[in-house]
Formats: C-alpha cells, sequence, structure tokens
C-alpha cells in the first residue's frame, strides 16, 4: 500500500505522515529527504524538482519490493509529480491512496 500525504508547504503534512507512518509500521518517505541524501537542498529549479520526484519514486520501490508499505510526504503540486509515484505503484500491482 502506498499513501500519499499532499499539501502546501508549513500545512502539518510532514507532522501527519510521519506520526501515520510510525503508527501503522510503514516506511515514510518525503521530498526533504530525498534533497538530503542527494544534495539537492536550496535547488528547486524544474530539473531538480524532476529529479526528486523520480528519486522519490525510486525510494518506494525500494521499500514496496522489500514488502513495506510507504507513506509519501511532498507537496506534489503538479499532477505529474503524482503520476510519477501512482503510476510506478499500480503498474506494480499496489495500492495507493492519496
Amino acid at each position: 500500500m502506498v499513501i500519499l500525504v499532499i499539501g502546501l508547504p508549513g500545512t502539518g503534512k510532514t507532522y501527519f505522515a510521519k506520526a501515520f507512518a510510525e503508527e501503522i509500521g510503514a516506511a515514510y518517505i518525503n521530498t526533504d529527504i530525498i534533497r538530503k541524501k542527494n544534495s539537492l537542498l536550496g535547488k528547486y529549479d524544474e530539473t531538480t524538482f524532476k529529479k526528486v520526484y523520480e528519486l522519490l519514486k525510486t525510494e518506494m520501490l525500494r521499500k514496496i519490493a522489500a514488502g513495506d508499505d510507504c507513506i509519501i510526504d511532498a507537496t506534489f503540486q503538479q499532477k505529474y509529480t503524482r503520476e510519477i509515484i501512482t503510476n510506478a505503484a499500480t503498474q506494480r500491482g499496489h495500492r495507493f491512496f492519496t
């Protein structure tokens, strides 16, 4: 199962998503973690934006291949960013929720 926690910055997504992931025993993934791991903090151009969501997808696929459910915390402001994740999850037979 993949759950997307979507919303604008500063709305409490991260607080909720972390607590929810802990409560249900799911892996927690967010764009800030991806940015830190890949030295992309402070870079918000379109190319980097797309790269971050592709890396988010890669991390999600790694977690679900290991049998983990995932809570994904990101703004998902653009439709294509949601589709990157939802298409990858559904192609592998995983349910997703937003």
